[in-house]
């Protein structure tokens, strides 16, 4: 017996009534970003004042409904640093651009932080397979060739970057174009970070309550073991680093006021 594919269906005014009535206001907030069957604006405006009640009153619960899907629900739009002047910005994954409005700075490549750009190829005087690598700050656009020399012959070969792979950097960054996160902080455990105030707010609710909870599998969320809340560090979740947490959340929470 085979499984039969998932296919989501278009969702309407309907589905959104029933998220809502379980407490997936996160999932709401995702889909009133698109175009719904059967919603009128006054509808929307209704919907969107329900979700922003219900998520300040989920902060202060006793217990949490972990709010379902992956970080595409809070890395939608996030709170970002320019590389190059540290002004805060914001980025939508939709455009999947920032211009920074301090310097005019735009990301030239896919990957904004510093990066090592590799090449692989073939040498034109002994034919051997060269290889090489460079490291680049991401802050200008990315060389066509790398210059490398050739280990047999020491020949001088220009290769094509074929690829390039994430450098660490200082900070966490969005895992979509390498921005820096404005909304980071250090702890003795690591650094704790959120995309936005939504998922500040989700995550407050999950450390602050005492029994936490998974939404139950259904048609329209069949892969439920992809919840976000799961891949959390365990330190974040521990009822022993709670006040810890909770703290470091306030401070972040602050920075992310206008004048904070």
């Amino acid at each position: 017996m085979t499984n039969k594919p998932f296919y989501p269906r278009p969702e309407g005014i309907d589905d959104i009534d029933r998220y809502l009535s379980q407490g997936q206001w996160l999932k709401v907030r995702d889909r009133l970003n698109s175009p719904l069957e059967g919603a009128n604006p006054e509808r929307i405006a209704e919907l969107r004042a329900q979700i922003d009640e219900l998520a300040c009153r989920q902060q202060n619960a006793d217990t949490h409904l972990t709010q379902a899907g992956d970080w595409d629900h809070f890395a939608f739009e996030a709170e970002v640093l320019c590389p190059r002047c540290d002004a805060p910005g914001r980025m939508t994954t939709t455009r999947g651009d920032f211009t920074c409005v301090a310097c005019l700075w735009r990301p030239p490549n896919p990957w904004a932080s510093p990066v090592t750009l590799k090449a692989t190829g073939g040498c034109p005087s002994c034919y051997r397979r060269v290889s090489g690598s460079l490291t680049h700050s991401g802050l200008t656009r990315w060389p066509p060739n790398i210059e490398v020399t050739c280990d047999y012959c020491a020949e001088s070969v220009a290769l094509e970057v074929t690829g390039f792979a994430p450098t660490r950097t200082h900070r966490p960054v969005h895992p979509y174009r390498g921005l820096p996160l404005r909304l980071a902080i250090q702890t003795r455990h690591g650094w704790l970070y959120v995309f936005n105030l939504p998922h500040l707010y989700e995550l407050r609710a999950l450390v602050r309550a005492r029994l936490r909870e998974v939404p139950e599998r259904s048609e329209t969320w069949p892969h439920y073991y992809t919840n976000w809340a799961n891949r959390l560090p365990r330190w974040i979740t521990s009822a022993k680093n709670r006040a810890e947490v909770l703290a470091a959340l306030d401070k972040l929470e602050r920075m992310a006021q206008p004048h904070g």
